[in-house]
Order: structure tokens, then sequence, then C-alpha cells
């Protein structure tokens, strides 16, 4: 898996910052956050396994669709916020 920027099917954008296993199980996870704002807070930070991240929706298409690597991939997208450099 490619790491850098995706688009939800819904039409969120997130970028996939790495991949990593949880420290239980072991299994294999994606480690991502969103370049919005919402309930959440603003460019929140999630985990989801990769095998979820990677299966297809009912209809087959895919739930998250890779665009290119971040940042040089947002570049003419309306309504990103990017993450604040530390």
């Amino acid at each position: 898996m490619e790491l850098g920027l995706y688009q939800h099917y819904k039409g969120q954008y997130y970028w996939v910052q790495a991949l990593g296993k949880d420290s239980d199980t072991l299994r294999e996870k994606v480690i991502y956050q969103g370049l919005y704002e919402n309930e959440y807070g603003k460019n929140p930070l999630w985990t989801r396994d990769l095998k979820t991240f990677q299966e297809p929706l009912e209809d087959g298409r895919k739930r998250y669709r890779y665009i290119g690597p971040y940042p040089e991939a947002t570049q003419g997208i309306e309504g990103i916020i990017l993450p604040k450099e530390k």
C-alpha cells in the first residue's frame, strides 16, 4: 500500500501517513489523518485495519482511492484543510 493522499468514496480526503501493527493482536493497521474539520476536531487522526481499509464496497467500488503523494497531490483540490507543520 502506498502512503499519500486518498479520497474516501463519500468525498473526504485523507493523508495516509504510516502502516503499523496493533500491539496486542499484531493486525496490520493504517494510520491516517482527515484533511477536514468535523465534530471530532480539525485534522483528526484515525487507525483502521489494513484489510478493512483496502476491501471494496459491496458494489465493487474502492472504499479509498489513491490520489498521489502527499502533499503534492493536494494542489488544486478545494476544501482540504492541511495540518500545520510541527
